[in-house]
């Protein structure tokens, strides 16, 4: 090879090496921040407060998000799992309200943020979710919030961690016994965590002082003195689900129309006419049809299930559909 090729495959190599250095890299998909707000009212509702930043670039990141909130634990009313009342305030993209959907699973609402059909451009995207929810914990001696703040099924690392407890007025700030875990689901890790007490802003405040990764989590405690929160009675908390109450309604509903089945049969038979039982029917959403038995039976379970159906009823990911 002469000196002249030489210099100019030297060059090449130069100016490429160059230029693959100015080549900006494309830059991992993750969490950058979460932070979680909880504010604990005098009747124990609890109001969340989610900001999520994200860092998308469009490989997994493409519409949007997920958000998995748990509604239903252990066992409530004749067995079946407790639902736990639940509503969403507001949902924010980059500051402005933003268009979600919600698909009730199992155990858990998830909320998928972003419109179908509608991508996001690369960068840094804020994500906000306020909602209410009642899951405080009432013990003998002392009530606690427990709460995952960011769920442990992200398939992203987290950044940074951190979530706040902000309780009412009259609870001591000096007997809070605040403590977290961070890690995989059932960690009790709580090395790398800081826990601190801002008396000015009655909050407790708890940072993980480690990055997350994918399917790690943080989980914050903040126990109080008994006597502060009312805790609801037995009843109440059975009226609070959801299901049992509107479980209630419906069987209300089966008890009383078939009370004027029965009533219509009797109508029937003396020649009145079935005006007044229409009307009631028609009041449900139901239309008037009979059960092949005659009774009436069928369509009142008809409405009692479709009513069921409409008003029965952590972690994230990505929103891609």
């Amino acid at each position: 090879m002469n000196a002249g090729l030489r210099w100019h495959v030297l060059l090449l190599l130069v100016f490429g090496q160059a230029a693959w250095l100015l080549t900006p890299l494309t830059a991992a998909e993750r969490i950058e921040s979460f932070r979680s707000d909880v504010v604990v009212a005098d009747d124990g509702l609890l109001t969340v407060t989610e900001t999520i930043t994200v860092n998308a670039e469009g490989d997994k990141i493409k519409r949007g998000i997920y958000r998995d909130i748990p509604v239903r634990y252990g066992r409530g009313f004749l067995g079946l799992k407790q639902t736990i009342p639940f509503e969403i305030l507001a949902v924010e993209h980059n500051g402005q309200p933003s268009p979600y959907h919600t698909d009730d699973r199992e155990d858990f609402v998830r909320i998928y943020i972003g419109k179908k059909g509608r991508t996001i451009p690369a960068g840094e995207h804020r994500y906000l979710i306020r909602y209410t929810t009642r899951q405080l914990r009432y013990f003998p001696d002392h009530d606690e919030v427990y709460w995952n703040a960011t769920g442990n099924a992200w398939r992203f690392p987290i950044d940074r961690a951190e979530a706040t407890v902000t309780l009412p007025a009259d609870v001591p700030l000096d007997q809070i016994d605040p403590e977290g875990y961070v890690g995989k689901l059932g960690s009790k890790n709580q090395e790398d965590l800081t826990t601190d007490v801002d008396l000015g802003r009655r909050q407790v405040v708890y940072v993980a002082t480690k990055k997350l990764k994918s399917r790690e989590g943080l989980t914050i405690v903040a126990r109080f003195p008994k006597g502060f929160i009312r805790e609801p009675s037995a009843s109440e908390r059975l009226w609070l689900d959801p299901f049992f109450r509107w479980g209630s309604l419906g069987l209300a509903v089966v008890v009383v129309l078939d009370g004027d089945a029965g009533g219509l049969r009797n109508a029937r038979q003396s020649g009145n006419g079935p005006e007044t039982q229409s009307r009631r029917h028609a009041i449900f959403g139901c239309r008037n049809r009979r059960a092949s038995d005659g009774s009436g039976h069928g369509q009142v379970r008809q409405c009692n299930l479709r009513r069921r159906a409409e008003h029965s009823g952590a972690g994230g990911g990505v929103h891609d559909a």
